[in-house]
């Protein structure tokens, strides 16, 4: 243009020069080409500029439509506030249409370069979708999974489409590494034990076959002593291709399904080393225990397979015969003490059993042997005072109950009232104190049972049976019906002639003081009971049964009717002389406050026997602590050798300290119901039994 500008200048200068004319009519004339050309080169630019705007609306066309396949606004693109080249995005994101755009071609450039970085992004964004669902589709049919991903479409690539897919392979191939990682231990796992157990596949398991042909491949050199891991490893692809033969693959269930083989491996193998172990340990220390020379020693081969082991067990086993020989010769020389001391502490033969089992089990030298007896004997001689206790409070109660049965015998023979006057005072004096005894005994006997227990550490057992459980069932189920302690047979008698009359118990005197004063004022003295009105020492909620109803009164009188008023009189006061009890058979005289247990009601209903139950807590148990030969005795509580739950059958034992026990009495016999303890023979009872079959079976050791 300064060219142009300059030329101007000199043609005006030499038309000033020469005078000429510089009217527009002159000048038009002497420029008509010039300007003839001028509007050639404008209208050829004016053209250029029609299609720089054309190519700028196909160019913003274009990223329109990259903005939809990646799924953001054009104009928040353009809005973006992004400058590049110093050329800014709002003047686009302004304009309303493509014609209001002034076409430059700095910003044709612009748009071409994004328009280039959004048809990239769209190339690459589809090469790496269609690569992921591909993968996908792949790890899905490995894994056995499915995925809700849509089908590929290249006009929906937007960033949340994208990332669906990309987490979704993540996800996948996380997956996928894991499964494989394990299947590649599990398979270790199998060859291994397959080798060192010298196990034979299972036919039946389709699995099985494959997994060995597949482990064939491999050449591995297994000892018995490094095993695979717990968990699984970083191992190498040694097991693990792809595809896997069938029907191994690397699905959830199929990996669970091979985990579960292996952990039946590992529990042989591990049961087959404890074995081994054992078997080596022993034969060792047996060595050692008969000064065997090295050079005579049997070679032991460090394998689990089924023929080593039985070798290994047939050479302990002869070499074990040997050491019981030595321990039964030292066993004789402590057998009477330590029965003596069984017998003390009140040990059952299950649970003797048990201990010389264990003893000949464990014991792998004469010393073990005295070691284990030594901490034994240790154990029963700080419980031994609690057992001595217990037996003796058995033995005192069971006197006393002998006694009252006894008594109970007697006291409906009429020729007893002839005997000597000091023979019914002390008679009488029984009477009195004989139950009140009895339940203060059943206290100390509870109270020694739980001492004993807590102090050994184990429960105390009569047969398989608890004897503590016994001993408050019996409390429990003590009859009160139709006899005078509760101890004889309270089954209906047959043969018995039926009493019309109405019997009342000597607890029913506390609720009918007040009404024997207004009735009567003459009582006949009752020195001692009699069949015909039996005092019945038992709790009142077991009395209360047995009060008479109102109506019996009623009744008694319309069975007579008097005709005088004499007779009448006599007719009340024989009535009342029947009904009123006498004050010696008063439940405050037959049981004194002092001697009352309040902790022990008699009863024989369920809820009453699970309430007496619930009264008395056992002490914390605490688990029986195995025979341990290196422990020494420290004087505290020690767990018993044997455990309560043994399942050998129930023998009586022998306690020398305490008389035999009574034998059963025939069914509807006097003291039929007496405690004693379950023969060798019998069975234990049976929870399902009624209270009175169990007061016959289920039986207290007195002896």
């Amino acid at each position: 243009m300064e060219r142009v500008q300059l030329k101007l200048s000199q043609l005006e200068q030499l038309w000033h020069c020469l005078g000429t004319s510089t009217d527009t009519l002159t000048v038009a004339e002497k420029l008509q080409y010039v300007l003839q050309e001028l509007e050639k080169v404008i209208a050829y630019e004016d053209w250029r500029k029609t299609i720089l705007l054309a190519d700028m609306e196909d160019t913003m066309a274009n990223i329109e439509m990259s903005c939809d396949v990646l799924g953001i606004s054009m104009e928040s693109l353009l809005t973006s506030h992004q400058v590049k080249d110093s050329y800014d995005w709002e003047f686009f994101a302004a304009t309303t249409g493509y014609n209001a755009i002034h076409p430059t071609m700095d910003r044709q450039l612009a748009l071409v370069s994004l328009n280039n970085r959004l048809t990239a992004e769209i190339q690459q964004r589809r090469q790496h979708v269609k690569e992921w669902l591909t993968t996908i589709h792949t790890l899905c049919v490995e894994l056995g999974f499915s995925h809700d991903l849509p089908p590929y479409n290249e006009n929906h690539l937007s960033w949340a489409t994208v990332q669906k897919v990309s987490c979704t392979l993540r996800d996948l191939s996380h997956k996928q590494n894991q499964n494989q990682q394990e299947f590649e231990y599990l398979a270790h796992a199998m060859h291994y034990y397959w080798t060192i157990l010298d196990v034979d596949i299972d036919p039946d398991d389709p699995t099985d076959p494959a997994l060995h042909q597949l482990c064939s491949l491999i050449t591995a050199d297994f000892t018995m002593d490094h095993r695979p891991g717990a968990q699984p490893g970083p191992f190498a692809c040694l097991y693990y291709q792809n595809p896997l033969p069938f029907p191994l693959s690397l699905e959830d269930g199929f990996i669970a399904h091979l985990r579960q083989k292996v952990l039946r491996m590992e529990r042989i193998y591990l049961d087959r080393l404890d074995q081994f172990n054992k078997y080596v340990t022993r034969m060792e220390a047996l060595w050692d225990e008969l000064n065997v020379p090295l050079s005579k020693r049997c070679s032991i081969q460090r394998s689990l397979h089924p023929d080593n082991l039985a070798l290994l067990q047939e050479n302990f086993d002869a070499m074990k015969d040997i050491v019981n020989v030595m321990l039964d010769e030292y066993l004789d020389e402590i057998r009477d003490e330590l029965t003596q001391l069984w017998d003390g502490c009140l040990l059952t033969q299950p649970e003797r059993d048990e201990f010389m089992a264990t003893v000949y089990d464990s014991a792998n030298s004469i010393d073990d042997a005295r070691a284990i007896m030594t901490k034994h004997m240790d154990y029963l001689r700080h419980i031994l005072p609690a057992a001595q206790k217990v037996a003796s409070i058995m033995h005192e109660r069971k006197s006393l109950i002998q006694a009252m049965i006894d008594f109970e015998g007697s006291a409906s023979n009429p020729q007893r009232l002839f005997a000597a006057s000091f023979q019914l005072i002390e008679e009488e004096r029984f009477r009195k104190t004989c139950f009140p005894t009895l339940l203060q005994l059943d206290d100390a006997l509870i109270k020694a049972v739980q001492d004993y227990e807590a102090l050994a550490n184990k429960h105390f057992l009569i047969g398989t049976r608890r004897y503590l459980d016994m001993l408050l069932d019996e409390i429990a189920d003590r009859t009160t019906n139709q006899t005078f302690f509760g101890f004889l047979n309270t089954e209906p008698d047959q043969d018995r002639p039926v009493r019309t009359k109405p019997r009342f118990n000597s607890l029913y005197t506390s609720t009918m003081n007040g009404m024997s004063k207004k009735r009567s004022k003459t009582m006949p003295n009752v020195s001692a009971p009699s069949q015909d009105s039996p005092s019945t020492l038992s709790s009142s909620s077991s009395s209360s049964s047995q009060q008479r109803p109102p109506s019996s009164t009623k009744r008694h009188h319309g069975s007579h009717t008097p005709t005088t008023k004499q007779t009448k009189r006599q007719e009340q006061k024989r009535h009342s002389a029947q009904l009123t009890p006498t004050p010696s058979l008063s439940s405050s005289a037959i049981i004194p406050e002092q001697y009352k247990s309040i902790s022990y009601p008699v009863s024989t209903s369920a809820s009453k026997k699970a309430r007496h139950r619930a009264s008395y807590q056992d002490p914390d148990s605490i688990p029986p602590l195995p025979v341990d030969a290196d422990l020494p005795y420290t004087g505290e509580r020690v767990a018993s050798p044997t455990s309560i739950d043994s399942t050998v059958p129930p023998r009586r034992a022998s306690l020398q300290s305490l008389p035999d026990a009574l034998p059963p009495l025939a069914r509807n016999q006097k003291g039929s119901q007496i405690p004693v303890r379950i023969s060798q023979n019998s069975s234990p009872p049976s929870p399902g039994k009624s209270s009175s079959a169990s007061s016959q079976q289920a039986t207290v050791e007195c002896n």
